[in-house]
């Protein structure tokens, strides 16, 4: 039997074990057409798999034997081919030793035809170089690119383990219901992987991804069978480059590297296949495509984003998110109808991880994600979010012990000096950091968290001042601004914590302060290093950087009383999500993480006035720290990174306190500490 005659065997096996057994009859009618021969070796396929709990694996593994893997034990070039590992379309695969280098590696024998093509042959050659060129840990290599008595090989890492399709098929249960095939939902139930699993398998098939596009590679058909999870739990991308060897008339321009599905296929397929396509228009698996693919249109690596985003939401809930018996009304789904929720399918998805794959989703392209580096931050936003904050028992046990021998010493060391030594101020020191005229003054500032920078606005601009010495740079105006006047100001609690840039709101320059608002305001972050400022954000107003510096805190959706909603986002504007939201005739500002990062504090207004409040960033009750009655006596509030508020005295005359200078500044312990926020 002939690779080729196989691979049209195992097509149509695959379509007739994926499909109800209701539908096989007919499936199999239009499929064969006639090939008595070729129905009566795909009908034996499925009766010895019938049995199989892995219906698929266990037929194509009973009929390897058929091949005959004629290299075995043979030398070529110098692999000493040990055994044979599988076959199909794509050629024979062997397990083989590197006599040089004394490693196992598999090799993958392609098509005769292949090499009779020069223009077939050329584009493979240059794909196999462009794809030996991704070294990568989420990448199987290809070591090497050569040919034996007319064949073309290629020498690949040998990897153990099973392919993420292998995988979901494994954790699927017997008395799994099935899932009606329908529009967004999958004909057949798999069962979906952990959390932990979906986030650490998604970051490294992300990585992989990120890699290739780099090197200007679209892989085109990234799909469950195309990922292979090893038995140390690493994803590894596969077949990157081997699908240019489809000839074509109308194989669809790419802004990378061209690909397409199926080498040694000769023009459209007889037989649609509801997972593979191979028309020479819309190259790839049809179940795995995005819409910009299934209508033949020319591509860029936003293509392989919503193919990933397929594979998330299968990974997630354990069904596909579009379902089909054919090629067209997979791409009818795809083109024209949304999947199910990923947390309806799956009440155990995040919603986090929702917003991920509906956003990798997004049937237009321009609203997807542009780059994989923006989703891996999503990734790694809800990675962060799932680690355990919280330790061992053991460890806890251990901590409060040292704690109280700490606690202890430190009282007594204290209650030594003062028994020693009266107490005292300590002695301080004005410097003054930068000279402005009267009619030019300082409008805002805010000094970095290591001390080195202060990023300041005034009358003429932006600027970043190295502290302790004259040295300081203008922030140049942004292109999309040189037409515009705009007042900068810098966010008092806006810089990163590894001082290297920090935030900055743009206001109309025909606007007062008083009148800034997130309805004409814009958030932009700012580098030391230089450059013009990058924005994040329009209809915006930045407050503060979380203290890992994986959040920004922003308020928006302005109205009489000012922003009604205060928002999240990641570092680079990604990932924006509603945290709070006001009341009717309320407004809320000012979010500000206490250090532990788990509870926030925020300044609500209602009828009543001005309230402090703090409460956890995952929800629950509000707690307030300060009511209407004694925020109306404070001005500039400012927390300290140690947890401290400090504030001004409003200098009312009737609620002067008594010995308390007026205007002074003065400083209470964090509401964490004294008010049990």
């Amino acid at each position: 039997m002939t690779p080729e005659r196989w691979a049209q065997i195992e097509k149509i096996f695959h379509r007739a074990a994926e499909c109800d057994p209701e539908k096989r009859a007919t499936l199999l009618d239009e499929s064969c057409r006639g090939d008595l021969e070729l129905r009566e070796e795909v009908e034996s396929l499925l009766s010895r798999a019938s049995g199989s709990g892995n219906l698929v694996q266990a037929a194509v593994c009973s009929s390897l034997d058929d091949f005959g893997f004629s290299l075995i034990g043979k030398v070529v070039s110098h692999y000493r081919i040990l055994a044979g590992l599988g076959g199909g379309g794509m050629g024979l695969v062997y397990r083989a030793e590197d006599l040089k280098l004394g490693r196992q590696v598999a090799i993958k024998f392609l098509p005769e035809e292949s090499a009779k093509d020069p223009l077939a042959l050329a584009r493979f050659e240059r794909e196999a170089r462009a794809a030996s060129a991704l070294e990568h840990p989420n990448i199987c290599p290809i070591y090497e690119f050569g040919e034996h008595q007319g064949q073309l090989f290629l020498v690949m890492q040998l990897l153990e383990g099973q392919t993420l399709r292998e995988l979901l098929k494994g954790r699927t249960n017997d008395d799994q219901r099935s899932h009606s095939a329908s529009f967004g939902a999958a004909s057949r139930q798999e069962s979906a992987l952990s959390l932990k699993e979906v986030v650490e398998l998604s970051e490294q098939i992300a990585a992989g991804l990120e890699a290739a596009h780099r090197k200007g590679i679209i892989h085109r058909d990234i799909k469950p069978a195309n990922i292979f999870v090893t038995n140390g739990g690493q994803a590894k991308i596969l077949d990157f480059g081997l699908a240019k060897l489809v000839r074509t008339e109308t194989d669809p321009g790419v802004s990378f590297p061209e690909s397409s599905y199926g080498i040694g296929a000769k023009g459209p397929s007889p037989t649609p296949n509801p997972y593979l396509s191979r028309t020479g228009v819309a190259m790839g698996t049809a179940g795995y495509m995005s819409p910009e693919q299934a209508r033949g249109e020319k591509l860029d690596a936003r293509t392989d984003l919503f193919s990933f985003g397929l594979v998330l939401y299968e990974m997630a809930t354990g069904h596909r998110a579009f379902s089909g018996d054919t090629g067209p009304v997979l791409h009818e789904a795809i083109l024209n109808y949304k999947p199910t929720p990923a947390r309806q399918s799956n009440p155990e998805v995040p919603a986090r991880l929702e917003q991920v794959i509906t956003k990798a989703l997004e049937k237009n392209r321009e609203t997807r994600y542009q780059t994989v580096g923006e989703l891996r931050a999503d990734l790694e936003f809800l990675k962060h979010e799932m680690a355990p904050r919280n330790l061992p028992r053991r460890w806890l046990l251990t901590s409060a012990s040292v704690m109280a021998l700490l606690i202890a010493g430190t009282i007594f060391w204290f209650a030594r000096r003062q028994s020693t030594s009266p107490q005292t101020l300590p002695d301080l020191k004005l410097r003054q950091l930068t000279v402005n005229s009267s009619e030019n003054p300082v409008k805002s500032g805010a000094i970095s968290p290591d001390g080195k920078y202060l990023a300041y606005t005034e009358g003429k601009g932006m600027h970043i001042k190295l502290i302790g010495s004259d040295e300081a740079q203008s922030v140049p105006q942004p292109e999309t601004l040189k037409n515009s006047n705009v007042n900068w100001e810098v966010v008092p609690t806006g810089w990163f914590p590894d001082s290297t840039k920090f935030l900055a709101n743009a206001h109309p320059a025909t606007e007062r302060k008083s009148e800034w608002s997130s309805e004409t305001g814009s958030i932009w972050i700012v580098s030391v290093a230089g450059g013009a400022p990058r924005k994040l954000r329009d209809h915006a107003i930045a407050s503060s950087v979380s203290p890992d510096g994986l959040s920004i805190s922003f308020g928006t959706n302005k109205d009489a009383f000012g922003e009604r909603e205060i928002w999240l986002m990641g570092p680079n504007g990604e990932w924006a999500r509603k945290l709070f939201e006001a009341g009717e005739n309320g407004a809320i500002c000012c979010l500000h993480f206490f250090p532990n990062e788990q509870r926030v504090s925020y300044i609500s207004t209602d009828d009543l006035g001005r309230n402090l409040v703090a409460r956890d960033l995952k929800g629950g009750p509000v707690t307030i720290l300060l009511p209407p009655s004694e925020m109306q006596k404070l001005d500039n509030l400012m927390w300290l990174p140690d947890g401290r508020l400090t504030y001004s005295d409003a200098c009312r005359p009737s609620q002067v306190v008594p010995d308390m200078p007026c205007g002074s500044a003065q400083s209470t312990e964090s509401a964490s500490k004294s008010r049990s926020a």
